[in-house]
């Protein structure tokens, strides 16, 4: 399936629009991943393994879908669960249904749609690696949406703080000509939304990576320090990035 990408400034743009350009980056991070596992969907894996290991049926929305490649190793680990991706890009979720009908994979859907357009509810409704990248207005409707449409359990991978505190993050990113939210959430506030919903969080796990990545990025791109305990920290460019899941059930 080939790309057509465009080479376009999107500065002035609304940064949550950005997700829909089928653009070279984009295209490498979701490709990649198709041929070897990202560390943070291992450590997803593991996570939801603590909660599904038993589970016999389950209904799991994944917002944010991408090109599906991290939905194809939670599927594979968990057949006898069903798995519906949704993504605003429509190339993206085109290429995920072929991947996963290339590669055989039975128990996963996919919608070109937002999360704006949920009309049923599922079990488990859960997001990686998506809050964290698009507005704060955005994020807040997205975090409704999850627990207003979930019946059992909603689980986030993003950036968070345990303080009381949200950090709004905008990069101007002058190499790939985009501006990309990457913020920062509040645990505590999370927590006072899920209640009002009858959710309380029972897994809040920080994922700590355990390679260490160099920094050989020109702009964006992931890579590791050591702390004085010698545990490895994630950083883009000079910004900490502190990856934790975030699990809610009913």
């Amino acid at each position: 399936m080939g790309l057509k990408t465009k080479n376009i400034c999107y500065m002035n743009d609304d940064p949550n629009d950005v997700w829909k350009i089928n653009d070279k980056e984009l295209h490498a991070y979701h490709n990649r991943q198709y041929d070897e596992m990202y560390k943070s969907t291992e450590f997803l894996i593991d996570q939801l393994q603590l909660k599904w290991a038993n589970e016999k049926s389950l209904s799991v929305l994944d917002i944010g879908c991408g090109g599906g490649a991290n939905l194809y190793y939670i599927a594979k680990q968990f057949p006898n669960l069903q798995f519906a991706g949704i993504d605003i890009n429509d190339y993206f979720v085109e290429e995920a249904i072929a991947r996963h009908r290339e590669l055989g994979i039975t128990n996963t859907s996919f919608k070109a749609s937002g999360f704006e357009d949920i009309e049923e509810e599922y079990d488990v409704i859960g997001s990686s690696q998506v809050l964290e990248v698009v507005t704060m207005n955005k994020a807040k409707e997205l975090k409704e949406a999850c627990f207003q449409h979930a019946k059992k359990a909603v689980y986030f991978l993003a950036m968070f703080t345990d303080k009381k505190l949200d950090y709004e993050i905008n990069i101007h990113d002058y190499l790939y000509d985009k501006v990309i939210p990457y913020n920062i959430y509040s645990i505590p506030q999370m927590n006072n939304l899920a209640s009002k919903y009858g959710f309380s969080l029972t897994n809040s796990e920080e994922f700590v990576i355990n390679m260490v990545l160099p920094d050989v990025h020109k702009g964006r791109g992931t890579y590791t320090r050591r702390d004085e305990h010698g545990k490895l920290m994630m950083f883009t460019d000079v910004l900490y990035m502190p990856w934790r899941l975030l699990y809610y059930e009913k």
